[in-house]
Parts: structure tokens; C-alpha cells; sequence
């Protein structure tokens, strides 16, 4: 929403300030790239409308305990992901928390992207340096296989229904054995989680 605020003139250009206190020094690489702004909106330009405090990261929490209670191991690898998903289905529990009418599925779908995408793929998706190929099989793969693991067990259908508190307050109170989340709700975990183990990756 910066970049559209910008080129409606209703942000102040911060380049003096940054100047002055040296934050182009302190904030650089990709978190600068959300503060700067081209004449059209585009981030990664030139004009500094904001400035980063901090970043997160995408990450996979697990319940330590549920884990222990199928004897199923930790995954550490993608496939061994899927297999402990499919473990879990078999033990008749659906393995990953994720809600549809907000972010959490596409936030499951970008890390699927990520997991295949090239360079080229991410400068011209970020960057705008190249056409995006919608059909592409980074694109594609990523879509097909939260179809699949929808039709598997691993997302409940009920994910349609539910926002992102609702897939926070089930893994918070031990339903999930897996929720793919931000790094955000790390401090909310450390504190609000007191009935199971945890751990992420």
C-alpha cells in the first residue's frame, strides 16, 4: 500500500532524514527495497518513504508432542515432510493448520513457489525485471500440490472457514501437530503455548 500512497503525493519523502542519520547504512539489501519507492509505486526505487524496523521470516512450528504420540519423527527435509503428513493422515489426524479465508494458504503456496523458483523467477515476480510466466511449472507445482494435499487429508476442507487467529489459536491449543506461520507469532508461541512442546524450522 506505500507504493500506491505514493504516487497519490500522501507520503512525505524521508531522503533527508535518511542522510542525516545514516539509515541507508543501518537498513540495506531487500529491507531497504520495501521502504524505497519509484514514480510508480514501484518498491526498490529510489525515494525513501519508510523505513524497515524489522523483518520476519516464514517458518514451520511443530508440536513436539503430537509428534511423540504417532511416533513420527521431525521432519528436516521436504520429503520427509510429506511423509510424516501422510503419517499423520493415516493415523487418521489432519497434519497442517491452515486458513483460506485469509493468508494462511497463500503463505503455504508461496513457500511451495519458493521452493522451486530461480532467480529469474523471484526478480521478475519482486522486481518487475522480466514477465511473470503464469503457466510456469514454479507457478503451477506450487498450485497443484495444495490441491493434492487437500484431496489427501493434509488441509481440512474446514480451512475454507477459518482466518488466520483461528489456525493460531487451534496450534496454540494443541490441535495441529504442524502450522506453516510467520515468525511474528514466535513471541505469542513462547508464551501462550504451556500444554505441549515445540519447535520450529
Amino acid at each position: 500500500s506505500a507504493g500506491v500512497l505514493s504516487t497519490m503525493g500522501l507520503l512525505t519523502d524521508l531522503g533527508g532524514y535518511v542522510d542525516q542519520y545514516g539509515w541507508d547504512k543501518k537498513v540495506t539489501g531487500s529491507n531497504a527495497e520495501t521502504a524505497k519507492y519509484d514514480e510508480n509505486g514501484i518498491m526498490g526505487g529510489d525515494t525513501w518513504y519508510g523505513m524497515s524496523s524489522y523483518a520476519e521470516f516464514q517458518r514451520v512450528y511443530y508440536n513436539k508432542n503430537l509428534f511423540d504420540k504417532y511416533g513420527i519423527e521431525i521432519p528436516t527435509t521436504y520429503d520427509e515432510f510429506v511423509d510424516a503428513c501422510q503419517k499423520f493422515v493415516d493415523a487418521g489426524v489432519t497434519p497442517i493448520a491452515a486458513d483460506a479465508q485469509e493468508y494462511g494458504v497463500m503463505w503455504l503456496w508461496w513457500q511451495l513457489v519458493s521452493k522451486n523458483a530461480d532467480s529469474t523467477f523471484m526478480n521478475n515476480w519482486h522486481l518487475y525485471k522480466g514477465k511473470v510466466d503464469w503457466n510456469s511449472k514454479t507457478l503451477t507445482n506450487a498450485t497443484d500440490t495444495i490441491s493434492e494435499w487437500l484431496d489427501k487429508g493434509f488441509i481440512s476442507k474446514n480451512a475454507t472457514g477459518m482466518k488466520g487467529e483461528d489456525t493460531t489459536q487451534a496450534f496454540i491449543k494443541g490441535e495441529y501437530p504442524i502450522y506453516q506461520t510467520g515468525t511474528w507469532n514466535q513471541g505469542r508461541f513462547a508464551k501462550q503455548i504451556t500444554g505441549f512442546e515445540w519447535t520450529a524450522a
